[in-house]
């Protein structure tokens, strides 16, 4: 029940604020997008794989790059293929 008191506060509010966005100028909106991306990186996670795994480095290195160079979505398929055809990312069965 609160989630749905939560979802229709959130409607509201948006209601309320919306026309006041269009007079925010579009450094502004830009800056908000890039605090925003900014705040979705974990680097310490990042920091880990490098300092742990050459394996994942290269795989994280290829598809930050090719995330650069290439659409979006063809990027995530060049990671997961990476990552796929990579030998270190394979799980170890011990028995």
């Amino acid at each position: 029940m609160s989630a749905i008191f939560a979802a229709l506060l959130l409607v509201l509010v948006l209601l309320a604020v919306a026309p006041l966005v269009a007079y925010l100028p579009i450094a502004v909106v830009a800056g908000i997008l890039f605090l925003v991306a900014w705040n979705l990186i974990d680097f310490r996670r990042v920091r880990k794989i490098l300092s742990t795994s050459r394996g994942e480095s290269a795989v994280l290195a290829v598809t930050f790059f090719a995330t650069l160079l290439l659409d979006l979505e063809f990027a995530i398929f060049v990671g997961v293929l990476v990552s796929l055809v990579s030998s270190s990312t394979a799980p170890r069965i011990r028995s």
